[in-house]
Protein backbone atom coordinates (compact mmCIF):
# COMPACT_ATOMS: atom_id res chain seq x y z
CA UNK A 1 0.00 0.00 0.00
CA UNK A 2 2.62 2.14 0.99
CA UNK A 3 4.29 1.47 -2.68
CA UNK A 4 1.37 1.97 -4.12
CA UNK A 5 1.01 5.92 -2.55
CA UNK A 6 5.03 6.40 -3.14
CA UNK A 7 3.98 5.44 -7.24
CA UNK A 8 1.37 7.76 -7.12
CA UNK A 9 2.94 10.77 -5.87
CA UNK A 10 5.66 10.23 -7.66
CA UNK A 11 3.47 9.86 -10.98
CA UNK A 12 2.02 13.34 -10.10
CA UNK A 13 4.86 14.99 -9.76
CA UNK A 14 6.28 13.58 -13.48
CA UNK A 15 2.73 14.90 -14.98
CA UNK A 16 3.88 18.55 -13.20
CA UNK A 17 7.34 18.47 -14.94
CA UNK A 18 6.30 17.41 -18.04
CA UNK A 19 3.31 20.06 -18.00
CA UNK A 20 5.89 22.51 -16.94
CA UNK A 21 8.14 22.01 -19.50
CA UNK A 22 5.23 21.69 -21.80
CA UNK A 23 4.58 25.20 -20.61
CA UNK A 24 8.43 26.55 -21.10
CA UNK A 25 8.65 25.01 -24.42
CA UNK A 26 5.36 26.67 -25.45
CA UNK A 27 6.50 30.30 -24.27
CA UNK A 28 9.89 30.30 -25.75
CA UNK A 29 8.29 28.79 -29.47
CA UNK A 30 5.96 32.00 -29.04
CA UNK A 31 8.77 34.58 -28.00
CA UNK A 32 10.78 32.80 -31.39
CA UNK A 33 7.86 33.53 -33.35
CA UNK A 34 7.17 37.25 -32.29
CA UNK A 35 10.66 37.78 -32.64
CA UNK A 36 10.53 36.71 -35.90
CA UNK A 37 7.74 38.60 -36.83
CA UNK A 38 9.67 41.95 -36.03
CA UNK A 39 13.14 41.16 -37.74
CA UNK A 40 13.20 42.19 -41.42
CA UNK A 41 12.45 39.38 -43.70
CA UNK A 42 14.08 37.06 -45.57
CA UNK A 43 13.94 34.38 -47.71
CA UNK A 44 15.76 32.18 -46.07
CA UNK A 45 14.10 29.44 -43.64
CA UNK A 46 16.12 29.85 -40.51
CA UNK A 47 16.86 28.07 -37.37
CA UNK A 48 16.38 29.15 -33.83
CA UNK A 49 20.32 30.08 -33.70
CA UNK A 50 20.53 31.92 -37.06
CA UNK A 51 16.80 33.81 -35.84
CA UNK A 52 19.41 34.51 -32.50
CA UNK A 53 21.65 36.22 -34.42
CA UNK A 54 19.94 38.04 -36.73
CA UNK A 55 18.13 39.81 -33.88
CA UNK A 56 21.49 40.34 -32.39
CA UNK A 57 22.96 41.56 -35.72
CA UNK A 58 19.68 43.56 -35.97
CA UNK A 59 19.87 45.05 -32.49
CA UNK A 60 23.39 46.22 -33.18
CA UNK A 61 22.50 47.97 -36.04
CA UNK A 62 19.50 49.94 -34.77
CA UNK A 63 21.59 50.60 -31.84
CA UNK A 64 24.18 52.41 -34.52
CA UNK A 65 21.32 54.07 -36.29
CA UNK A 66 19.76 55.41 -33.21
CA UNK A 67 23.22 56.93 -32.21
CA UNK A 68 23.95 58.59 -35.71
CA UNK A 69 20.55 59.36 -35.66
CA UNK A 70 21.12 61.52 -32.33
CA UNK A 71 24.19 63.12 -33.29
CA UNK A 72 22.45 64.42 -35.99
CA UNK A 73 19.94 65.38 -33.80
CA UNK A 74 22.37 67.35 -31.79
CA UNK A 75 24.12 68.81 -34.70
CA UNK A 76 20.58 70.39 -36.15
CA UNK A 77 19.83 71.83 -32.75
CA UNK A 78 23.05 73.54 -32.44
CA UNK A 79 22.89 74.53 -36.01
CA UNK A 80 19.18 76.30 -35.14
CA UNK A 81 20.62 77.93 -31.91
CA UNK A 82 23.22 79.63 -34.48
CA UNK A 83 21.05 80.38 -36.65
CA UNK A 84 18.30 82.11 -34.07
CA UNK A 85 21.07 84.19 -32.58
CA UNK A 86 22.05 85.37 -36.35
CA UNK A 87 18.21 86.29 -36.96
CA UNK A 88 18.28 88.13 -33.86
CA UNK A 89 21.35 89.71 -34.41
CA UNK A 90 20.10 90.65 -38.38
CA UNK A 91 16.94 91.91 -36.86
CA UNK A 92 18.32 94.36 -34.48
CA UNK A 93 20.54 95.96 -37.12
CA UNK A 94 17.36 96.79 -39.31
CA UNK A 95 17.36 100.39 -39.28
CA UNK A 96 14.49 102.48 -37.72
CA UNK A 97 13.32 99.19 -36.31
CA UNK A 98 12.43 100.29 -32.71
CA UNK A 99 9.83 97.79 -32.31
CA UNK A 100 9.88 94.20 -32.15
CA UNK A 101 9.28 92.71 -35.71
CA UNK A 102 6.02 90.57 -36.25
CA UNK A 103 6.16 86.58 -35.94
CA UNK A 104 3.01 86.92 -38.32
CA UNK A 105 4.25 86.02 -42.11
CA UNK A 106 2.76 88.99 -44.68
CA UNK A 107 0.00 87.55 -46.99
CA UNK A 108 1.25 85.94 -50.12
CA UNK A 109 -0.18 87.22 -53.29
CA UNK A 110 -0.25 84.42 -55.87
CA UNK A 111 2.10 85.52 -59.17
CA UNK A 112 -0.73 84.62 -61.56
CA UNK A 113 -3.21 87.32 -60.32
CA UNK A 114 -5.39 84.80 -58.14
CA UNK A 115 -6.69 84.80 -55.40
CA UNK A 116 -5.36 82.50 -53.23
CA UNK A 117 -8.89 81.73 -51.76
CA UNK A 118 -10.97 81.42 -54.14
CA UNK A 119 -9.12 80.82 -57.03
CA UNK A 120 -10.92 83.72 -59.05
CA UNK A 121 -8.92 86.80 -60.59
CA UNK A 122 -8.23 89.59 -58.42
CA UNK A 123 -10.79 92.50 -58.39
CA UNK A 124 -10.56 95.63 -57.33
CA UNK A 125 -12.41 95.22 -54.50
CA UNK A 126 -9.54 92.74 -52.54
CA UNK A 127 -7.90 93.74 -50.29
CA UNK A 128 -4.64 91.68 -48.54
CA UNK A 129 -3.69 92.39 -44.82
CA UNK A 130 -0.72 94.09 -44.89
CA UNK A 131 2.07 92.69 -42.23
CA UNK A 132 2.54 94.61 -38.92
CA UNK A 133 6.15 95.47 -39.88
CA UNK A 134 7.65 98.81 -41.14
CA UNK A 135 5.30 101.11 -42.82
CA UNK A 136 7.04 102.43 -46.32
CA UNK A 137 5.50 104.28 -48.86
CA UNK A 138 7.29 103.13 -51.94
CA UNK A 139 6.89 106.27 -54.56
CA UNK A 140 10.28 107.01 -56.82
CA UNK A 141 8.83 110.00 -57.22
CA UNK A 142 9.32 111.46 -53.59
CA UNK A 143 13.08 111.44 -53.33
CA UNK A 144 12.99 115.55 -53.88
CA UNK A 145 10.46 115.01 -50.93
CA UNK A 146 12.61 113.10 -49.09
CA UNK A 147 15.34 116.08 -48.65
CA UNK A 148 12.35 117.82 -47.22
CA UNK A 149 11.69 115.63 -44.84
CA UNK A 150 15.09 115.10 -43.56
CA UNK A 151 16.25 112.26 -44.91
CA UNK A 152 19.18 112.21 -46.93
CA UNK A 153 19.46 109.35 -49.77
CA UNK A 154 22.99 108.82 -49.36
CA UNK A 155 22.18 107.83 -45.83
CA UNK A 156 23.28 104.66 -44.59
CA UNK A 157 20.19 104.13 -43.44
CA UNK A 158 18.56 104.17 -46.85
CA UNK A 159 21.71 102.54 -48.83
CA UNK A 160 20.38 100.73 -51.58
CA UNK A 161 16.54 102.03 -51.84
CA UNK A 162 17.41 104.52 -54.62
CA UNK A 163 15.27 106.97 -53.72
CA UNK A 164 12.53 104.39 -53.72
CA UNK A 165 11.44 104.43 -50.27
CA UNK A 166 11.45 108.12 -50.00
CA UNK A 167 9.79 109.35 -46.10
CA UNK A 168 10.48 107.58 -42.98
CA UNK A 169 10.52 104.39 -41.51
CA UNK A 170 7.48 104.75 -39.45
CA UNK A 171 5.69 101.47 -37.27
CA UNK A 172 2.39 100.28 -38.89
CA UNK A 173 -0.55 98.19 -37.70
CA UNK A 174 -1.97 95.88 -39.91
CA UNK A 175 -4.18 97.76 -42.71
CA UNK A 176 -6.08 97.11 -45.36
CA UNK A 177 -4.14 97.25 -49.26
CA UNK A 178 -6.11 97.82 -52.05
CA UNK A 179 -5.15 95.15 -55.18
CA UNK A 180 -6.62 96.79 -58.37
CA UNK A 181 -4.72 96.35 -61.84
CA UNK A 182 -3.61 99.20 -63.21
CA UNK A 183 -4.38 100.31 -66.94
CA UNK A 184 -1.40 97.93 -67.76
CA UNK A 185 -2.51 95.04 -65.96
CA UNK A 186 -0.09 95.16 -63.26
CA UNK A 187 -1.21 95.03 -59.76
CA UNK A 188 -0.83 98.51 -58.21
CA UNK A 189 -0.98 98.98 -54.02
Amino acid sequence: MMDRMANSRKEVTRKQRIEAEQRRRDELREGYARLKDVLPITNQKSSKVSLLERATNHIVNLTKMNETLQQRLTAQDLEITRLRHLNERISGIVPGSSTALSSTPPSIIPPSGQSSSTGQPLSASDHVQSPSLLHLSPNPGNAHQSAANGVDENDDEHAGTGGMYAGKLEPSTPSSVDLSLGSTGEKTY
